[in-house]
């Protein structure tokens, strides 16, 4: 399977989602494997977006068999990490938004929870849809995500 390849804006707006990230998965002595490439493909499926550190050998060079073997797409090479995203709609396209801002949305998934009922009871589990635009507290309750704050400078720029 061939790699993905990606306009520079696309690219762009994925490494300014990669700076938030923290390495998934690492690629130690014994290099790339086929348990590591199941690993990956897993956290790609996963997260769509994830950087990948290199212990031991060549970074570039395990990046290029990743993405051919994958069909993901390469987005950041720094020294040892390595930025891949594989998207998991089937156009290969990032979604975009009405501000020329371009965004990754998660589609509805089905979360089972477990909670106690009371101490002699065994705990009960249930399956909750949570949407994109929600989040799952520690507690098992669902919340939905506040609107972003913006400054009152930008406020007053929109109001024109």
């Amino acid at each position: 399977m061939p790699a993905l390849t990606l306009s520079s804006s696309e690219r762009t707006v994925l490494r300014s989602q990669v700076h938030a990230l923290k390495p998934t998965v690492l690629i130690g002595s014994s290099g790339l494997t086929d348990a590591v490439i199941n690993e990956i493909n897993i956290q790609l499926k996963a997260q769509e977006l994830i950087i990948i550190r290199v212990l031991s050998g060549n970074p570039l060079a395990f990046c290029n068999k990743i993405c051919d073997r994958l069909s993901a797409a390469s987005i950041q090479h720094i020294g040892k990490l390595l930025a891949i995203w594989k998207p998991q709609c089937a156009d290969n396209t990032l979604s975009t938004t009405s501000r020329n801002t371009t965004r990754i949305y998660a589609a509805p998934r089905v979360v089972k929870i477990v909670k106690l009922s009371s101490a002699t009871r065994r705990p009960k589990p249930y399956w909750i849809k949570v949407l994109s635009n929600e989040r799952l507290t520690s507690d098992g309750n669902v919340k939905k995500a506040k609107r972003r704050q913006i400054s009152l400078k930008r406020q007053y720029q929109f109001k024109k």
